[in-house]
């Protein structure tokens, strides 16, 4: 199995002593999408089913988002996601970088927002940065 560094932002850090914003339904539901993100990412036995959720298609296995994340963890050296705050909109971001050997600049990202009642508020991918 893959090494997959995961990070906190201080921004977040900065949100948990902040006691108007709700933290804790935003950070559970990264969380999760990290767990889940990482198990399909670098297990090939590993595929949910689920096409129809908000994200399904991310993890599913059949649709071309799935196998472009499933391709790029297994083609890295190394894995980094980073959970950070984002001020402007209140939300988490959940981001995931892929390496190359010897590269500094990710080969992939991978980014899922997350609204402050943890609900899914958006995401993207892209390859090349």
């Amino acid at each position: 199995m893959k090494k997959v560094t995961l990070f906190f932002d201080k921004s977040v850090r900065d949100a948990i002593r902040t006691p108007t914003w709700n933290l804790e339904a935003a950070l559970q539901a990264a969380m999760n999408q990290f767990a889940k993100m990482v198990a399909f990412g670098t297990d090939p036995r590993i595929v949910y089913r689920d096409c129809r959720g908000i994200w399904g298609k991310f993890t599913c296995g059949c649709h071309a988002e799935s196998h472009q994340i499933r391709q790029n963890f297994l083609q890295a050296h190394r894995v980094e996601a980073c959970i950070t705050r984002r001020w402007s909109v209140d939300s988490l971001t959940l981001e995931f970088c892929t390496y190359r050997s010897g590269e500094k600049t990710p080969a992939f990202k991978l980014e899922f927002t997350f609204a402050q009642d943890g609900s899914p508020a958006g995401a993207s991918m892209g390859s090349g940065y």
